[in-house]
């Protein structure tokens, strides 16, 4: 896990909220903090349980930001700066497998996630990488690889 504090935060922004940079990503959940306080589920309402319950919800059933997008600019769009916000966003499936056949480590199928977890509070944004395993390893093997990857994206967009 790594922590990363984008170099221009206007410019992140712009590409988090008006471009499709990050429209591929899942998003489990969302929340922002403007006048009022918004939550998103990013379960699609067809995983809930009848009952509405999550739990037993795949989170590879998420929406994706491209979707969410503009919703979220919406939220944070007016005259004064969203007072927080946070984004957690997860590489789709078909991503996932492309990272992990590139690092070389045991075992591809003991990752269940790689994140993306955006924040911003007090004029400040940070994005810090995750990576879920089904079980508990000391391997750091996939949370590295996972880190190099997405500071070489965030690089290559000019954001940090």
């Amino acid at each position: 896990m790594i922590s990363l504090n984008p170099k221009n935060l206007r410019e992140f922004n712009r590409h988090l909220f008006t471009e499709n940079t990050f429209d591929g990503f899942l998003v489990p959940e969302a929340h922002f903090l403007t006048a009022f306080r918004t939550d998103i589920d990013g379960q699609p309402e067809a995983s809930h349980g009848s009952d509405g319950d999550t739990a037993s919800a795949s989170v590879s059933a998420c929406v994706s930001w491209g979707s969410l997008r503009k919703i979220a600019l919406e939220l944070v769009r007016g005259t004064e700066a969203p007072k927080s916000f946070s984004i957690v966003m997860k590489l789709p499936p078909e991503s996932l497998n492309s990272v992990l056949l590139s690092a070389d480590a045991p075992d591809p199928e003991e990752v269940s996630g790689l994140y993306l977890n955006i924040r911003y509070a007090r004029e400040e944004l940070s994005v810090t990488t995750g990576c879920s395993l089904k079980t508990f390893s000391l391997d750091k093997t996939w949370e590295k690889a996972w880190d190099r990857k997405a500071e070489d994206f965030l690089m290559r967009k000019g954001l940090i």
